[in-house]
């Protein structure tokens, strides 16, 4: 189960009751945009979706789109937040997902694999790349072991309420090595694979947000 395990459906309905949401849409989301338009992309699921910033944008973008998120609370802010656009949103979990085999045509990830397991998480990209069809875009976004909290303590790590992609409760929280997601995306076509530093500013706590950016093809 993805974000977390059981437990952690309580602990992100309580992250998003508590007002801690993003609204506007990453970078690699926007710049990506021209080129799913010219692949002539049409189905797009946003994985983890949270409380819709990206489902928002690509809707507005002239795409279907489909999010899922393991919290109530969130998915009743993104539909609140809809503004009329025709996006469907489901709570569920992305180790157990709704949609048929090679429904969409895209797939975006954004910090929702890095929550759970390694089992959780190779298990989430197995059903993830059902969902895709052969051929089709999967954009990825992770922390990566170069972050400041990789070598954290658990108590130093989960102590913060939220910093981003943090949170308590002993939530688990996984950072990768290049060389473990070439192996993870392994059946994949690896278009891109960045690893990105830039500053995440947070009321209790400033630090640099060191993640991978990756763009894969299901081949």
């Amino acid at each position: 189960m993805l974000k977390g395990g059981v437990h952690s459906i309580t602990i992100w309905n309580k992250i998003y009751a508590e007002g801690s949401i993003h609204t506007q849409p990453s970078k690699e989301i926007v710049n990506l945009v021209p080129h799913l338009k010219q692949e002539q992309v049409v189905e797009v699921l946003d994985a983890g979706c949270g409380t819709g910033r990206h489902s928002q944008y690509l809707a507005e973008q002239g795409f279907n789109v489909h999010g899922i998120d393991i919290s109530e609370e969130a998915i009743e802010i993104a539909k609140r937040n809809r503004k009329g656009l025709e996006i469907d949103y489901q709570v569920g979990t992305l180790t157990d997902l709704p949609y048929p085999s090679e429904s969409m045509d895209f797939i975006v990830a954004n910090h929702s694999l890095e929550y759970g397991t390694i089992e959780e998480i190779r298990q989430s990209i197995r059903k993830l790349s059902d969902a895709l069809k052969s051929g089709r875009p999967f954009l990825v976004r992770v922390v990566s072991t170069q972050h400041p909290f990789a070598k954290a303590r658990p108590e130093e790590i989960y102590g913060f309420s939220h910093v981003g992609f943090c949170v308590q409760n002993s939530l688990p929280v996984h950072f990768f090595e290049e060389e473990e997601l070439r192996k993870l995306f392994r059946k994949y076509r690896i278009e891109r694979l960045e690893h990105i530093t830039h500053p995440i500013e947070h009321e209790r706590i400033s630090v640099p947000l060191r993640e991978w950016v990756l763009l894969t093809y299901k081949q």
